[in-house]
Order: structure tokens, then C-alpha cells, then sequence
């Protein structure tokens, strides 16, 4: 018999859509109208995403800008809750999110995510950046 593979993160018809105003006056207007009419467009940033990685593989995830890569790696990680759908995490995430952000080119990835440790700077919407300022270090 085969052996069953540990599950480390697995999505199921995840989804996540958000509501576009136009302006923060059609958002007043939606909140208070009597009769619930609606002034938002819906924009579907994930649609139905399934997937399964096990324990101990290392996942890389593709495409194009404006494609949902970061919407899904928040959801997994906690940051934001999904319209649809379910995730069940295995363990512990750490969500180093949106790492090319103010990164110094001469320095690699690592060593961000080390000085970002040790400095505790830098720590936005669960993301871990290098220094602030060009004189740190």
C-alpha cells in the first residue's frame, strides 16, 4: 500500500473578490441605501483555486502582474480572509511577503531577511523588508 503524503497547505475553490467603488461617496451611498442598491463593480482577484502541497516541498508561484499571486499567498498566510473556499495550513506560515520592496541591489534576499530580523524594521502587512533609510545597516 502506498504511503500518504503529509499535507502541508492545501486550498480548496478558494476565492476572493473585492467590491470597487468609484468614489468613497458611492460607498456611503451603498451602506445607507433603504433599498440596498448597489454602486460597486465586483473584481474577482482568485477564482476557484485548488491546490495541494505536501510536506517538505518548495512551491514556487508564477505569473503575470495583477494575476492574484500575492492575493493567494495572503490568504495561506492569514493576511486576508477568502470570499469562498477554504484553506487549511498544516504548522506554522511565515509570511514574507512582498520581498522585492525596497530591497538594495547589492545586498541578496537573505541578507534583507536577516537585517529586517534583527533590526525589526521594516515589517509591513506581513512583509519583511531591509532598512528604512540609506545609513542603516
Amino acid at each position: 500500500m502506498a504511503q500518504a503524503l503529509s499535507v502541508a497547505i492545501r486550498t480548496e475553490s478558494l476565492a476572493k473578490m473585492y467590491r470597487l467603488f468609484d468614489s468613497k461617496r458611492d460607498r456611503l451611498r451603498e451602506a445607507l441605501h433603504p433599498l440596498r442598491r448597489t454602486y460597486h463593480r465586483e473584481f474577482w482577484a482568485l477564482r476557484d483555486v485548488s491546490l495541494v502541497i505536501p510536506v517538505g516541498r518548495t512551491v514556487g508561484i508564477l505569473g503575470m502582474n495583477g494575476s492574484g499571486k500575492s492575493t493567494l499567498l495572503q490568504i495561506i498566510s492569514g493576511v486576508l480572509q477568502p470570499t469562498a473556499g477554504s484553506v487549511h495550513v498544516e504548522g506554522k506560515v511565515a509570511a514574507l511577503l512582498e520581498l522585492g520592496r525596497r530591497r538594495r541591489l547589492f545586498r541578496s534576499t537573505d541578507e534583507d531577511i536577516l537585517i529586517g530580523h534583527v533590526h525589526a524594521r521594516g515589517v509591513r502587512n506581513g512583509a519583511v523588508c531591509g532598512p528604512r533609510r540609506a545609513g542603516d545597516r
